[in-house]
């Protein structure tokens, strides 16, 4: 029973200290205000709040702007919307 309840403990040590848990915080790069990626943005942001995750929405200049803000380090930028040039929206 012993060697149970350690087993138990170290494995709860393990997963809190690894964080395997997704954060319940994250940041979007969409389009500007009114454009689709924006109104996409907006509707994960009300579907990831009604499962308990915050979902930061920031309106960016373009896709090159969104990329550059995922790309970058020191952003809290952890998605990004791209369209490639070639896909064209009908």
């Amino acid at each position: 029973m012993v060697v149970v309840i350690l087993a138990v403990l170290f494995l709860s040590f393990l997963v809190y200290s690894f964080y395997v848990f997704p954060p319940k915080n994250t940041t979007i790069a969409a389009g500007q205000i009114g454009s689709t990626t924006q109104k996409m943005a907006n509707s994960l942001q009300k579907y990831f709040a009604e499962q308990g995750l915050t979902l930061n929405v920031v309106s960016g200049e373009g896709q090159v702007k969104g990329l550059a803000k995922l790309v970058a380090e020191s952003s809290p930028v952890n998605v990004s919307f791209y369209i490639p040039a070639c896909y064209k929206i009908i």
